[in-house]
């Protein structure tokens, strides 16, 4: 009996054993048969997403700035405190998915949905402590004072990154993927369409079905700053190349003129295959005798380039007023900019002449001229400004008298039409004074061409000034006219060797 007992124990335990290894065996077959068979689950559902409940933010593109950042102190006794600062940086924009609502997210057939993406962003400014430098520190005596000054700046330069950003436009460039070298196109396109996304018109916001095609394949037969559009029923493609490329936006957003008072987008299916016939097609604005704010002249280049208008000639001094800061020589606005009155009705006819007994002044900053280039410049415009010389120059005689044929004689910025018989003085000192204007113009202008006027220049003034007749004898000239040409000569001179032209 002990020994049949003995055996029917062992056996128990042996199996007992069997079965704790077979559960370990079941165990590791079921965690660890993907890895060892290879094998997956396949799901196949038709689910609609009713909640999103941690996203973050998607990174669309990033740009390298530079900027030269000057800060100023105004000190009443001391000198003002002035620091110069040299900041590069990156600026991200991106698109915040953590905004997208339930609304957003439209179902569309039977195995899709469309999500309506937030409008993109700037996320993320910043600045490049190693390539970011101080370039020029004045008016600070002590260490303390030059340290507050530079973690001022350091501040300052992450706020003008973020927004030369914004003025850039870097945002709607993000919108869409482009593969084309020159996005301007891209980027004003977008840019329009913007307005109507609230209103989910299929023909300007379903982005996936590609209704809107830019492209510059097939554009090499076509001529310079030509494009062709083509509008069927399922799309619309727009081919040409940079500037050709922005005329087709143009001609593709008068054609949705109605867009904006409707909502509705209805396009007849055609085709046009356009180029301009001459190569300079430009406008002028005079902001000299009345002048127009910067916000106007915005205006005033969407409408150019409308009419696919290449060059704007920008007129910015005469007579009636100087519109431009030259930081070298602030009275230029501080005095020219601004005349007492104005003339009401015609010059020549109206006796005795009757005036408003108004002020009337205005002029672009540095910064604002810097933002009017980008704006132009996105619309595929070049600025031709406008320096009045030697003649139509009585606002910046009145500004700095010493450069005048008469520096004792009191001016003031004219009031009416004319042509003045104030000029400028033909002196080393007048040509150093409008070789500054002129530099600092040609760092905010980056065209080719600066218009320098150089007509209507009334002699009278050089035939009684003493230096005038010296120089006509000294440079063997024939008269005042011959002085005339010697002067704008010089001045071109001037201009070519700082690879520039009149």
């Amino acid at each position: 009996m002990t020994n049949t007992n003995s055996g029917t124990g062992s056996i128990i335990k042996n199996l007992i054993l069997l079965v704790i290894v077979l559960c370990l065996l079941a165990a590791g077959y079921f965690f660890f048969k993907d890895k060892l068979f290879g094998s997956r689950k396949e799901f196949h559902e038709d689910v609609m997403v009713e909640k999103i409940t941690s996203m973050g933010k998607l990174e669309l593109v990033k740009y390298s700035m530079k900027d030269v950042i000057e800060q100023k102190e105004v000190r009443s006794i001391l000198p003002d405190k002035r620091i110069l600062f040299v900041a590069v940086g990156e600026v991200t924009g991106c698109i915040d998915l953590t905004r997208i609502r339930k609304k957003d997210i439209v179902k569309v057939g039977e195995d899709s949905i469309t999500v309506y993406l937030p409008q993109p962003e700037i996320c993320y400014v910043k600045l490049d402590h190693q390539k970011s430098k101080v370039y020029d520190v004045s008016g600070s005596w002590f260490e303390a004072d030059t340290k507050d000054l530079v973690e001022g700046i350091y501040k300052t330069a992450e706020q003008r990154l973020l927004k030369n950003a914004s003025e850039m436009q870097i945002l709607p460039k993000s919108i869409v993927q482009s593969v084309l070298k020159d996005d301007r196109a891209v980027a004003f396109l977008n840019s329009y369409l913007q307005q109507f996304k609230n209103n989910r018109n299929p023909l300007l916001t379903d982005t996936a079905t590609s209704v809107i095609e830019l492209t510059t394949t097939g554009a090499d037969s076509l001529p310079q700053e030509g494009y062709h559009l083509s509008i069927t029923p399922k799309r619309i493609v727009i081919t040409g190349r940079d500037a050709g490329l922005f005329y087709g936006v143009q001609s593709l957003i008068q054609l949705l003129a109605d867009t904006k008072t409707t909502g509705v987008s209805t396009l007849n299916c055609m085709e046009i295959e356009d180029h301009p016939r001459f190569n300079y097609r430009g406008m002028h604005l005079d902001v000299a005798r009345h002048f127009f704010p910067a916000s106007f002249i915005k205006e005033y280049l969407d409408l150019l380039a409308a009419y696919k208008i290449n060059t704007f000639h920008w007129h910015l001094t005469d007579d009636q007023g100087w519109r431009i800061e030259i930081k070298k020589y602030p009275k230029l606005t501080e005095v020219g900019s601004i005349r007492a009155q104005t003339l009401v009705g015609n010059y020549k006819n109206r006796m005795p002449k009757t005036f408003d007994n108004t002020p009337h002044g205005g002029f672009y900053t540095q910064e604002e001229i810097k933002e009017i280039v980008k704006y132009a410049a996105n619309r595929y415009i070049t600025i031709v400004p406008e320096i009045e010389m030697p003649g139509h120059s009585t606002a910046a005689l009145a500004a700095y008298p010493e450069f005048s044929c008469n520096p004792k004689k009191v001016q003031k910025v004219a009031e009416t039409w004319h042509v003045f018989n104030g000029v400028y003085n033909p002196t080393e000192e007048t040509f150093h004074f409008l070789e500054d204007v002129l530099t600092e113009v040609m760092t905010l202008f980056p065209g080719k061409y600066i218009h320098i006027g150089g007509d209507e220049v009334p002699k009278s003034n050089w035939r009684h000034s003493k230096y005038a007749q010296n120089l006509i004898r000294k440079l063997k000239l024939k008269n005042e006219h011959g002085l005339q040409s010697y002067f704008v000569e010089r001045i071109e001179k001037f201009l070519n060797e700082n690879g520039r032209s009149i």
